[in-house]
């Protein structure tokens, strides 16, 4: 991925991106996320080889428990912050190539972004519309 036309490989922790932080590496979620998914499935994988059904996953075979279990070991994810205090965690392509910089729906600076456009557009009064006319109009019938 490209910042600025330098190519990045490994994003450094303090690295800014428009409105998010990188605060830290892939140990951070290898600790606090992958390691209980994979304890999750590795319990359900053993579930499965005992033939109880699983509620929790589809899936039809041992080897694609082992396939997810690598995919989570594999799994490069950085923890972000957005300036609105939003911690979560990231691909290296969200970061770098994120159109607005914002980490979603609930985000703060995306409410106030919005409000502030919408403050923005001018109100036009429209003659044939008043409040007093729609409820004359209502209560006529």
């Amino acid at each position: 991925m490209k910042l600025n036309d330098k190519v990045i490989e490994v994003l450094s922790v303090g690295q800014k991106n428009g409105c998010f932080t990188v605060i830290a590496g892939f140990d951070a979620y290898q600790k606090e996320c992958a390691s209980e998914r994979i304890a999750k499935l590795k319990e359900e994988k053993q579930k499965f080889i005992n033939g109880e059904k699983s509620s929790w996953s589809n899936f039809d075979s041992v080897e694609t428990f082992d396939r997810q279990i690598e995919d989570e070991k594999n799994r490069k994810l950085y923890k972000i912050k957005c300036k609105c205090g939003r911690e979560f965690f990231g691909s290296k392509e969200l970061f770098l190539s994120k159109k607005w910089r914002d980490c979603g729906d609930g985000c703060n600076l995306k409410s106030q972004r919005e409000a502030k456009r919408i403050a923005l557009y001018q109100r036009v009064e429209s003659p044939t519309y008043s409040l007093f006319k729609v409820s004359i109009l209502f209560y006529s019938y």
